[in-house]
Parts: C-alpha cells; structure tokens; sequence
C-alpha cells in the first residue's frame, strides 16, 4: 500500500500574518486566528491550483516502489527499507531503486524554500 503523509511547517509560510495583516489594513489582534486560518487556506488553494508546494513541507512517501517520481523541487533527506538506507540512482525527476522495493522516502518540498538558494 501506498501512502504519502505531509507535514506542513506554518512558521516558514512565505507570508507573515503581521504582513498579510498590514495587507489587509488591521491592526488590531482579536482577529489572528482568523487571519491565520484564512491566510492557510489561501496558499492551500494556491498550491492546488498550481500543483506546486509553496510552503515548506516534509513528505514521508512509503510503499513498494521500482521508481518514484518526484519534482525536481524536492530535495530527498532519506530512502530506508527496515530501516537502513536504500542505495538509488536519479534520472531527470525519477528515483531509480534497484528492484520493487518497500520503502520510506522523506524529503522536504517547497518553491519558496527552493528559490531562496
């Protein structure tokens, strides 16, 4: 069985809420919660729209794989199996693993991030 989980890291999202705050003319903080969550789903949207993470996140990818295909905006941190590191090889945006092989695949993924290099 395939699975991705991705954990999203709301402190490096590209717009600050005091930002977004100035953006909007508010001043006051009784209304960041709110701000906040309209602020999250604003780039969840964006990120939907344009099939591009814009907020940098881990992806843990696990399943049995030959190949995974991953943008070339994602920098991959670790393949295991059982635990030990998975030798591969990259081709353009594709992992090559030597065979099917039951992994798990993390890495971190996000254009802001990337384009800040």
């Amino acid at each position: 069985m395939k699975k991705v989980v991705r954990e999203i890291d709301y402190s490096k999202i590209p717009v600050t809420l005091e930002r977004f705050k100035k953006h909007v003319r508010i001043a006051i903080a009784s209304f960041d919660d709110d701000l906040l969550s309209k602020l999250k789903a604003a780039f969840a949207n964006a990120e939907n729209y344009i099939g591009q993470y814009l907020i940098p996140s881990t992806l843990t990818i696990t399943g049995d794989f030959a190949s995974v295909t991953v943008p070339n905006l994602i920098d991959v941190r670790s393949i295991k199996s059982d635990g030990e590191e998975v030798l591969y090889a990259v081709r353009g945006d594709e992992i090559l693993l030597d065979k099917d092989t039951d992994i798990e695949l993390v890495c971190t993924a996000a254009a802001c991030d990337k384009n800040k290099k």
